[in-house]
C-alpha cells in the first residue's frame, strides 16, 4: 500500500520535476535581507503563491494539468539566521547546511586538496575571491564571503512556466500581453519593493525608503548571476528543437537534451506517496530499490527524501527542532555547472579517429560510442545494458522507432516516441550484475557512478567464468545504493538550441539536488562516486563526464577478451564540467513557512 502523505503540506518541486510535466521555461531568483521583519513580511506575502505537492486534476487525455506557472521557495542557513529563528532550531539544522556550499568545496571537488589547509580569513569587500573561485558567478563569489558583509543570498524562489504549444514563448499573463513568467516576475519585484516600504512606514513613519531606512529594513532580488554578475536572475531553458507534423507545420518543441547533447534525467528516484498507486506502478521499475526477484521493484522510503518519516534504516532523518517545523520538508543543493561544449566535442571527435581504426567503427560511429560509453547511454536515451554496441543500439531504435528518418526535417510521431521511450521501462528497467566487467556499461562511466543499482552487492562475481549463464547474481540488490539516492531538478541554461557551444560562452545545467540528508546522499555520490573511482575499480580516476581531471585524466572502455575485444584507454581528458557556484538550500513545509511568517518557531 502506498503511504499516504499531507501534499497540501509538502512544496511541488520536492515531488515533481517540473520540466517533464510542461514547464520547460525558468527563472531562479536569490534574495538578501536585513532584517527578520522584512524576512517575515515578504514569506507572508509569498506563501499564498507557492506551488504545492497536490495532485493536479487530469485532462481529457489522462494527463495531470497544473497551473500556468509554478513557485517555490527555500532558505540558507544564513536566511534562517536572519529570520531571527530561535537558536536550538538552528543548531539542530545538520553541519553540511550550516556549513554551506562554499565552505564544503573541497569534499565536492570544487576546491583543489592543495588549498583546504589555507585558512580563508574573513575579508573585506574589496579584497579578492581564492583563485579557486575565479571562475564562479559574482553572485555566489560573494556569498558567505565573512560575516556581516552584505551579498549573502538568504532566500532563493524558483518560477516555473508553461509555452503556448509549439513555441518557446511561455503563456501568457492575465493581461493577455505580458507572458506569465514576466508577470509573475514583475510581482516579485513590487513585493520587494512595498515589503521595503512597508518597513519604513511602520519604523519610521516616512512614506518611502531613503538609504539609512534601506540599511536597516531592506529586502531585494541579489542581480548579480552570470559570469559577469549582470543578471537579476538566473534564467533555465530547456533546449526546444524544430520538429514537424504531419500537414508539414513547424512547431518548436522542448527536448530532453542538455548541451552536451544528452538525453538527462531519466532515471529519477520514486519514493513511496510521491505518486498514487497506479503511478507508482508505472514508474518504479528501475527508479526505486531492487528487492530480490520476487518482490522486484519497490518504490523507496519517503525518509529519503523528506524530513520526518522513516528512511531507509528505519529511522526518521536527523531534523532540527521543533518536529512541526522540519516535517515535510527537504534540503536541496542548487549547483550551477558550466559545460564545456567545444572542449567535448573536440575530444571525443579526435578520439574517434583511433577508436575507429582499432574497432572497425566508421568515425562518425566511434565518436557517438565513446561518447556514450562515458555517459552510460547513447544519446536518444537508450542505456548501454540494452544496447552495448552501435551494432546493438540501431537494433534498439530499429524495434522503438527512434531514429528520424530525416534529421534535417524530423517528424513529431517519431519525437513522441522517443518521450514515450524516455518514460518507459526498457529505459530504466536494468541492473549490472551480469556486466561486472563493464563491456556493455563501463565501470567507470557517469551512469554507474550516480546509480550504482546492485552494481556493489558483495555477492556479485567479478569472475566472467563463473558467470557464464548470467544467472549466478539474480539475487543481488540494491541494498548499497539505495541511501545515496537523489532527486534531480532544475533545467539547462544558455541557449535554448541545440549548438556548437564555445567553452567560453553561457551554458550548461542548472542544477538543483533533491535529499533528506546531504552529506549521506549528495555529498557523498560527489565525493566518493563522482571524484573517486576506486568502487568501481578505476583506481584515482573520476567520472569521465563531470570529474575533475586536472590531475587524473584516463578513462578505460573495457572490451570482452573472448570476442577478441581490447581495452580502449582515453587519455588527457579536459574538465568538461565546471562548478559555477551554488549553495545549499532548506525546503520548507507549507506548515514551516507559515511559522517563519508568523515569527513562531518554537524548539521547545
Amino acid at each position: 500500500m502506498t503511504r499516504e502523505l499531507d501534499l497540501d503540506d509538502i512544496q511541488g518541486n520536492v515531488i515533481r520535476a517540473y520540466g517533464k510535466f510542461g514547464y520547460p521555461k525558468a527563472r531562479y531568483f536569490f534574495i538578501g535581507l536585513t532584517n527578520a521583519w522584512v524576512g517575515r513580511e515578504f514569506v507572508r506575502r509569498v506563501q499564498d503563491k507557492v506551488t504545492t505537492a497536490r495532485r493536479w486534476p487530469k485532462n481529457s487525455a489522462g494527463e495531470r494539468e497544473g497551473p500556468p506557472i509554478t513557485m517555490n521557495i527555500g532558505f540558507t542557513f544564513m536566511g534562517l539566521y536572519m529570520m531571527e529563528l530561535p537558536t536550538r532550531t538552528l543548531q539542530g539544522m545538520p553541519d553540511d547546511f550550516i556549513d554551506g556550499m562554499r565552505k564544503r568545496a573541497f569534499i565536492l571537488g570544487d576546491q583543489p586538496l592543495s588549498d583546504v589547509t589555507r585558512v580563508e580569513q574573513p575579508v573585506l569587500p574589496t579584497d579578492p575571491v581564492p583563485d579557486w573561485m575565479k571562475n564562479w558567478d559574482p553572485i555566489w563569489q560573494d556569498n558567505r564571503r565573512a560575516p556581516g558583509l552584505p551579498g549573502d543570498v538568504h532566500i532563493w524562489v524558483s518560477m516555473n512556466a508553461k509555452v503556448i504549444p509549439g513555441t518557446e514563448t511561455p503563456v501568457p499573463g492575465s493581461d493577455g500581453e505580458t507572458d506569465i513568467l514576466e508577470e509573475r516576475t514583475q510581482w516579485l519585484r513590487d513585493t520587494c519593493r512595498e515589503v521595503c516600504e512597508a518597513y519604513a512606514r511602520h519604523h519610521t513613519g516616512k512614506k518611502g525608503t531613503d538609504d539609512s531606512s534601506q540599511s536597516r529594513g531592506w529586502i531585494g532580488i541579489i542581480a548579480k548571476n552570470g559570469k559577469d554578475g549582470d543578471q537579476e536572475y538566473q534564467e533555465a531553458s530547456a533546449v526546444f528543437d524544430d520538429i514537424y507534423d504531419d500537414k508539414g507545420n513547424k512547431l518548436r518543441l522542448p527536448t530532453p537534451y542538455e548541451h552536451f547533447g544528452l538525453s538527462d534525467g531519466i532515471g529519477d528516484p520514486v519514493f513511496e506517496g510521491q505518486f498514487d498507486e497506479a503511478e507508482t506502478r508505472a514508474k518504479v521499475k528501475g527508479r526505486g530499490k531492487w528487492m530480490d526477484p520476487d518482490k522486484g521493484w519497490e518504490p523507496l522510503a519517503t525518509g529519503e527524501f523528506l524530513l520526518g518519516h522513516p528512511d531507509e534504516s528505519q529511522e526518521l532523518p536527523p531534523a532540527a527542532r521543533p518536529p512541526e517545523f522540519s516535517h515535510n520538508g527537504t534540503f536541496m543543493a542548487y549547483r550551477k555547472l558550466h559545460e564545456n561544449v567545444t572542449s567535448w566535442n573536440d575530444y571525443f571527435k579526435a578520439e574517434a579517429k583511433t577508436y575507429a581504426k582499432m574497432t572497425g567503427l566508421t568515425e562518425e560511429q566511434a565518436d557517438v560510442t565513446l561518447r556514450s560509453k562515458a555517459v552510460g547511454r547513447w544519446p536518444d536515451g537508450v542505456p548501454l545494458q540494452r544496447a552495448g554496441t552501435h551494432k546493438e543500439w540501431e537494433k534498439v531504435r530499429a524495434e522503438h522507432g527512434l531514429k528520424y528518418a530525416n534529421e534535417e526535417k524530423k517528424d513529431l510521431a517519431t519525437y513522441l516516441r522517443r518521450l514515450a521511450y524516455l518514460r518507459s521501462e526498457h529505459a530504466s528497467d536494468f541492473k549490472y550484475a551480469h556486466d561486472m566487467q563493464g563491456y556493455d556499461c563501463p565501470n567507470s562511466s557517469h551512469l554507474r557512478r550516480v546509480n550504482t543499482r546492485d552494481y556493489l552487492d558483495p555477492i556479485n562475481d567479478m569472475h566472467p567464468e563463473l558467470n557464464k549463464d548470467k544467472n549466478v547474481n539474480k539475487n543481488a540488490n540494491t541494498s548499497l545504493n539505495k541511501r545515496r539516492r537523489i532527486m534531480r531538478r532544475g533545467l539547462p541554461y544558455g541557449p535554448s538550441t541545440l549548438s556548437e557551444g564555445k567553452d567560453e560562452g553561457e551554458q550548461g545545467v542548472a542544477m538543483m539536488i533533491i535529499c533528506a540528508n546531504l552529506f549521506r546522499q549528495f555529498e557523498f555520490v560527489q565525493q566518493q562516486w563522482i571524484q573517486y573511482g576506486l568502487d568501481f575499480n578505476s583506481g584515482n580516476n573520476t567520472c569521465p563526464l563531470v570529474g575533475d581531471h586536472s590531475k587524473h585524466t584516463r578513462f578505460t572502455v573495457p572490451a570482452d577478451p573472448a570476442k577478441d575485444g581490447v581495452p580502449y584507454v582515453c587519455e588527457g581528458l579536459k574538465n568538461f564540467v565546471e562548478p559555477r557556484g551554488g549553495e545549499y538550500f532548506f525546503i520548507p513545509s507549507m506548515t514551516a513557512l507559515s511559522m517563519i511568517a508568523d515569527g513562531v518557531v518554537d524548539p521547545t
